[in-house]
Protein backbone atom coordinates (compact mmCIF):
# COMPACT_ATOMS: atom_id res chain seq x y z
CA UNK A 1 0.00 0.00 0.00
CA UNK A 2 1.37 3.41 -0.64
CA UNK A 3 1.67 6.15 1.32
CA UNK A 4 0.68 9.88 0.55
CA UNK A 5 3.58 12.51 1.29
CA UNK A 6 3.06 15.83 1.44
CA UNK A 7 4.71 18.11 -1.38
CA UNK A 8 5.24 21.26 -0.68
CA UNK A 9 3.15 24.20 -1.94
CA UNK A 10 3.76 25.15 -4.99
CA UNK A 11 3.33 28.91 -6.47
CA UNK A 12 -0.21 27.92 -8.65
CA UNK A 13 -1.33 26.48 -5.54
CA UNK A 14 -0.34 29.44 -3.07
CA UNK A 15 -2.91 32.69 -3.30
CA UNK A 16 -1.59 35.54 -4.43
CA UNK A 17 -0.90 38.24 -2.18
CA UNK A 18 -2.42 41.31 -2.22
CA UNK A 19 -1.28 44.12 -4.30
CA UNK A 20 -0.14 47.09 -2.14
CA UNK A 21 -2.52 50.27 -2.58
CA UNK A 22 -2.10 53.85 -2.63
CA UNK A 23 -2.96 55.61 0.82
CA UNK A 24 -6.18 57.10 0.22
CA UNK A 25 -5.45 59.58 3.06
CA UNK A 26 -7.10 63.09 2.10
CA UNK A 27 -5.12 65.76 0.95
CA UNK A 28 -5.21 69.70 0.82
CA UNK A 29 -3.67 71.93 -2.13
CA UNK A 30 -3.57 75.77 -1.12
CA UNK A 31 -3.93 78.14 -4.07
CA UNK A 32 -3.55 81.57 -3.39
CA UNK A 33 -5.93 84.41 -5.78
CA UNK A 34 -3.23 86.92 -6.41
CA UNK A 35 -4.63 89.79 -9.11
CA UNK A 36 -6.37 88.45 -11.53
CA UNK A 37 -4.45 84.67 -11.33
CA UNK A 38 -3.61 81.98 -8.97
CA UNK A 39 -0.25 80.58 -7.76
CA UNK A 40 0.46 77.75 -8.20
CA UNK A 41 -1.06 77.79 -11.43
CA UNK A 42 -0.89 73.95 -11.87
CA UNK A 43 -1.90 71.27 -9.46
CA UNK A 44 -1.26 67.41 -9.36
CA UNK A 45 -3.42 65.52 -7.17
CA UNK A 46 -4.22 61.42 -6.56
CA UNK A 47 -7.41 60.22 -8.22
CA UNK A 48 -10.08 58.42 -5.73
CA UNK A 49 -8.93 60.62 -2.55
CA UNK A 50 -10.34 63.21 -0.68
CA UNK A 51 -8.88 66.22 -1.67
CA UNK A 52 -9.61 69.86 0.17
CA UNK A 53 -8.80 72.73 -1.84
CA UNK A 54 -7.93 76.12 -0.46
CA UNK A 55 -8.21 78.96 -2.10
CA UNK A 56 -6.17 82.12 0.00
CA UNK A 57 -8.03 85.39 -1.81
CA UNK A 58 -5.06 87.90 -1.06
CA UNK A 59 -7.25 90.46 -3.47
CA UNK A 60 -8.11 93.25 -1.23
CA UNK A 61 -12.06 94.25 -1.58
CA UNK A 62 -12.25 91.74 -4.80
CA UNK A 63 -14.63 88.89 -4.99
CA UNK A 64 -13.18 85.37 -6.25
CA UNK A 65 -13.60 81.87 -6.06
CA UNK A 66 -11.94 77.80 -6.91
CA UNK A 67 -13.88 75.51 -9.05
CA UNK A 68 -12.19 72.31 -10.53
CA UNK A 69 -14.09 71.30 -13.98
CA UNK A 70 -14.01 67.42 -12.89
CA UNK A 71 -16.70 65.01 -12.41
CA UNK A 72 -17.40 64.99 -8.69
CA UNK A 73 -15.81 68.22 -8.41
CA UNK A 74 -17.27 71.52 -7.36
CA UNK A 75 -16.60 75.28 -6.22
CA UNK A 76 -16.12 77.35 -2.99
CA UNK A 77 -18.44 79.98 -2.01
CA UNK A 78 -17.25 83.20 -3.03
CA UNK A 79 -15.26 85.66 -0.93
CA UNK A 80 -13.85 89.31 -1.30
CA UNK A 81 -10.16 89.73 -0.02
CA UNK A 82 -8.62 88.87 2.44
CA UNK A 83 -10.56 85.72 3.21
CA UNK A 84 -10.01 81.80 2.56
CA UNK A 85 -12.78 79.73 1.53
CA UNK A 86 -12.64 75.95 0.75
CA UNK A 87 -14.70 72.13 -0.80
CA UNK A 88 -13.44 69.19 -0.27
CA UNK A 89 -14.01 67.13 -3.91
CA UNK A 90 -12.25 63.42 -5.09
CA UNK A 91 -11.40 63.04 -8.94
CA UNK A 92 -12.04 59.16 -9.89
CA UNK A 93 -10.94 59.67 -13.76
CA UNK A 94 -7.12 60.42 -14.34
CA UNK A 95 -6.24 63.00 -16.48
CA UNK A 96 -6.47 66.56 -17.07
CA UNK A 97 -8.60 69.32 -15.92
CA UNK A 98 -9.02 72.86 -15.23
CA UNK A 99 -9.19 75.26 -11.97
CA UNK A 100 -10.63 78.07 -11.71
CA UNK A 101 -12.42 81.28 -10.69
CA UNK A 102 -15.72 81.62 -11.89
CA UNK A 103 -16.22 85.37 -11.59
CA UNK A 104 -12.77 85.90 -14.09
CA UNK A 105 -12.77 83.84 -17.27
CA UNK A 106 -8.98 84.66 -17.28
CA UNK A 107 -7.90 82.86 -13.66
CA UNK A 108 -7.53 79.03 -14.60
CA UNK A 109 -4.86 76.78 -13.94
CA UNK A 110 -3.98 73.01 -14.52
CA UNK A 111 -5.38 70.09 -12.63
CA UNK A 112 -3.76 66.68 -13.40
CA UNK A 113 -5.12 64.13 -12.03
CA UNK A 114 -3.00 60.77 -11.28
Amino acid sequence: MAQATARPATAASVPPSPTPTASLEPVTVRVFARGLSFEPSSLVIPSHVPVTLEMVNEHDGVLHDIGVNVVGGGRTDTCAGPCTSSFVFAAHVPGSYQFFCSLHTEMVGSLNVQ
